[in-house]
């Protein structure tokens, strides 16, 4: 019984199934929109943009809808078709200033079915701007900031720029919640002169009334109070407003915001706003794989709350398990700190190291206060307290209670942080330490680093960087291994396994006083999902405190990349070109997400 029931129920379900697969089959497109192939004649060479913007509408849309059970298109669809392409042609013709242009259409489909519409044009004589001015004549002095003159041609878009221009500025000079700009193109009877006219309407002057917020379930108001910065009695533009809501979209708190005033605003003196919010989920869990041939495979696991006590603090714990170090960090960042342009960064972490050079295990914990001075200029000072239990290749084991003051200032106008196409960053940091509990002689680590990355074409970026680092106080071997700097690996020089560059001591390395990298890497998009890059990496480790260049370890190699919505998935494969004498392989592959620098 049992068995005459299970063989029923799995006919009716496969039964089920395909009709469910047929009516999902979306991929099948049984209609599509093709092009139909024309001839476009009139233009001289003089008049090759307009040729060519009138070709382009053409192309958009001189299209008819073809099925597979079709076996071509009717030839009356496109005589009908090209015939009516007419008035947009004369439209396109007319946003280019040519106003007594004409277009005879030409298809010949009757006799030769194979036959190509031709739309001949003539475009006439273009229309020039004979003057401009604005009405009421109070805002005439206006007219010297604008790139519209008399001479011009009768352009379009340049007139719709003009005027854009002209709002944007009569705007940020006016308090008027009503605030219109239109302009009227007057041509005389030959169509090929032209007054232009901007006329401006605003209503009385008024202000901002009090702020208000609806939709913020999780987030306090008081929060809400200093992301606004709202100034109660300001002159009201409505460039204020944008920008409120740009920077409320900004905080990464809310998929919506939408500033709202009254119905009767503009016959009011002061005007209130209501910001209509919706928040974004607050809770993120984030996943990772990477593999690298000297590290192996390595796994980042991560959980994040954006606003965990109300105020904008985003609270995040990371675990990273690979098998040269395995690591659990929390971060608790908290915004507006004692001032606007202020942030307070607190750490923890655990943490357990096992290389070629030393087996570590640490407890840290630190804090830093940030500061924005502006877009792109930043600072942070704050302090570290690190302890740990060392143990070196040699044997020796040593244990430190390292307590640091950090530094550091950075520039950076990248405009994608995990995907650059263009700027710059610099960052300079000063880190003196002094060991608690005396193992370690006091030390002061200097680092700089910089980054550029330039454009050279629309799928094509440059990118290079150089880091140097020296350390002065302690000598090599009386610092901790793990504060010593190395280099080699996917974040340093490719091509070359992880700490293999630098001064080595019974064939393991033991790290040096000074630093130094640098890497020059091509990248070309091919596609939107799809690029490729080439790239050389070079870097020296020295015991002294002057970073040196005379015995320089050089990689380089080629990669893929694959662009996805949050950053481009790498994969790079380097090889040693030169200082390789430690190198344990003849290539090393390395696979994570985000660009290497």
């Amino acid at each position: 019984m049992k068995k005459t029931y299970a063989i029923c129920m799995t006919m009716i379900f496969l039964a089920l199934s395909s009709c469910t697969v047929e009516s999902l089959k979306f991929w099948e497109e049984k209609t599509s929109v093709v092009p139909i192939p024309f001839q476009l004649t009139g233009f001289d060479e003089s008049q090759k943009e307009t040729e060519e913007y009138v070709e382009a509408t053409l192309k958009e849309k001189f299209v008819i809808e073809a099925s597979p059970e079709a076996e071509s298109s009717s030839s009356d669809i496109v005589l009908y078709q090209a015939r009516a392409m007419e008035n947009d042609i004369l439209k396109a013709l007319h946003s280019k200033g040519y106003y007594n242009a004409g277009v005879e259409v030409s298809v010949g489909l009757e006799e030769d079915e194979d036959a190509q519409p031709l739309f001949a044009v003539k475009p006439g004589e273009l229309a020039l701007i004979t003057g401009v001015s604005i009405v009421p004549k109070s805002y005439e002095e206006e007219l010297s900031k604008l790139d519209l003159k008399a001479g011009m041609p009768l352009d379009a878009k340049s007139v719709i720029a003009a005027q854009a221009a002209l709002y944007k500025s009569v705007q940020e000079q006016s308090c008027a919640y009503d605030l219109k700009v239109t302009h009227q193109a007057i041509l005389d009877s030959s169509m090929t002169r032209a007054e232009v006219v901007f006329n401006i309407t605003q209503g009385k002057p008024a202000s901002f009334g009090d702020l208000s917020f609806t939709g913020n379930e999780t987030v306090e108001t008081s929060f809400l109070d200093k992301l606004a910065k709202w100034e109660e009695g300001a002159c009201f533009k409505k460039k204020r407003l944008n920008e409120l809501r740009s920077k409320m979209l900004e905080s990464g708190l809310f998929s919506r915001a939408e500033p709202v005033t009254a119905e009767d605003a503009e016959h009011l003196d002061t005007i209130p706003v209501t910001l209509n919010l919706k928040e974004r989920p607050h809770r993120t869990i984030k996943a990772g794989l990477s593999y690298y041939t000297d590290e192996e495979l390595g796994i980042s696991l991560g959980w994040e709350h954006r606003n965990f006590f109300g105020e904008g603090e985003k609270l995040g714990a990371d675990l990273d398990l690979s098998i040269l170090e395995q690591s659990l960090e929390t971060t608790l960042d908290k915004p507006y700190f004692l001032r606007e342009d202020q942030k307070l960064a607190l750490n923890a972490a655990l943490k357990r190291e096992d290389t070629d050079a030393y087996e570590s295990y640490s407890i840290e914990s630190g804090f830093a206060i940030n500061r924005i001075f502006t877009k792109k200029i930043s600072a942070s000072v704050g302090a570290d307290l690190n302890f740990s239990h060392i143990k070196e290749d040699d044997g020796d084991s040593n244990d430190y209670a390292l307590l640091s003051p950090i530094a550091s200032t950075t520039y950076d106008s990248r405009d994608d942080t995990l995907d650059p196409h263009k700027g710059a960053m610099v960052k300079l940091s000063v880190q003196p330490t002094i060991d608690v509990i005396g193992t370690s002689d006091p030390y002061v680590t200097t680092q700089a680093k910089a980054r550029s990355y330039y454009k050279a074409h629309e799928r094509v970026v440059v990118a290079g960087r150089i880091n140097m680092g020296t350390i002065i106080g302690a000598s090599t071997l009386d610092l901790p291994a793990s504060e010593r700097f190395y280099a080699g690996g996917g974040g340093s020089v490719r091509g070359f396994g992880y700490q293999e560059i630098g001064p080595f001591e019974n064939g393991n390395p033991i790290g040096g006083r000074s630093l130094f990298e640098t890497s020059l890497e091509l990248r070309l998009k091919a596609t939107d999902k799809m690029g490729v890059v080439a790239f050389v990496d070079a870097g020296q480790v020295g015991k002294d405190v002057t970073p040196t260049f005379d015995d320089l370890s050089i990689g380089a190699g080629a990669g893929l990349r694959y662009y996805t919505d949050f950053g481009p998935l790498r994969f790079d494969v380097g090889v040693p070109l030169r200082g390789d004498e430690n190198s344990d392989s003849n290539f090393q592959i390395y696979i994570s997400i985000g660009q290497a620098f």
